[in-house]
């Protein structure tokens, strides 16, 4: 993929990991912290940089990747469908991804509860929809004269 395909990916990929890293920062920083000691007692978050910026890198080029990329490209779709399918996967993603995560928590830690698992998928469900909605949003607005041409790969 080249040219405009290969810049639509990246405004792609920029669009969700602006957005998904402020959201989930403010998340963990705002409520996931009382959220934790509510319901795990005294916990203390130590956060290492390294493994933090591999994930909020590798997770949104996964999102773009296997979920938003796909629908851009299939311009043989109408707007709304491709609209509809990326709500649909990222929300599948997402809600696995972080339930995976919350599970393999509540597996491992022995005072992990239940309830953080049920928080862990919601969160993900929803956060991993409303940022990969964004990025699809502002691609199509962006290059919506191509896209409306569906020209975007032929040039």
């Amino acid at each position: 993929m080249g040219g405009l395909g290969f810049r639509v990916g990246v405004v792609s990929f920029v669009m969700f990991l602006i957005s998904f890293t402020l959201v989930d920062m403010l998340w963990r920083g705002l409520l996931g912290l009382h959220l934790y000691s509510k319901h795990m007692g005294d916990v203390t978050i130590n956060p290492r940089p390294l493994p933090a910026t591999l994930f909020y890198l590798i997770y949104p080029l996964a999102v773009s990747h296997f979920v938003i990329w796909p629908e851009l490209l299939d311009t043989e779709l109408p707007r709304a469908a491709r609209a509809r399918i990326v709500l649909m996967e990222s929300f599948l993603f997402g809600a696995s991804m972080f339930g995976l995560f919350g599970l393999a928590n509540h597996a491992l830690i022995s005072n992990w509860p239940w309830m953080m698992v049920g928080i862990d998928f919601a969160w993900g469900a929803l956060l991993t929809t409303a940022c990969a909605f964004f990025a699809c949003k502002v691609v199509l607005s962006i290059y919506r004269e191509q896209y409306a041409q569906s020209l975007i790969f032929q040039q």
